[in-house]
């Protein structure tokens, strides 16, 4: 009798795995490809420079916005009097980023600041060392 009975909930439980299986499948959904890009909101013209600011004004947030040079994809940061901005330019995207950051820590108003992406400077050459 012992004997039926662990044949008989062998089978039970066989069954029940399989139509447990076979209910529970693990559908994952399908990720579509990227086409495009999202534009960078911080490259977005509503938030460049206008030049709504004095130049005497612009030179006081000057020193605040230096300090966006210790990024490492930061190439410059300089007064442009002529569009009365801000000019910061930047080797990537994600250093914009950042710079927005900084200069928001540095209470530099974003409509003074014309952020713009510049080509990365190229790399120096090696000179060949005589006898190598």
């Amino acid at each position: 009798m012992l004997h039926r009975i662990s044949a008989a909930s062998r089978t039970l439980t066989a069954g029940a795995a399989l139509v447990g299986g076979l209910a529970c499948r693990a559908e994952y959904p399908v990720v579509p490809p990227a086409l495009y890009h999202w534009p960078e909101p911080a490259f977005a013209p509503s938030r460049q420079c206008r030049g709504d600011y004095p130049v005497p004004d612009l030179e006081r947030y000057l020193a605040h916005a230096s300090l966006a040079l210790w990024l490492p994809g930061t190439v410059g940061v300089d007064l442009d009097t002529s569009r009365r901005c801000i000019r910061v330019a930047v080797e990537d995207v994600s250093t914009g980023r950042e710079v927005e950051l900084v200069l928001r820590g540095a209470a530099v108003p974003r409509r003074a600041v014309l952020l713009e992406l510049s080509p990365p400077a190229a790399p120096r050459a090696r000179r060949a060392t005589p006898g190598r």
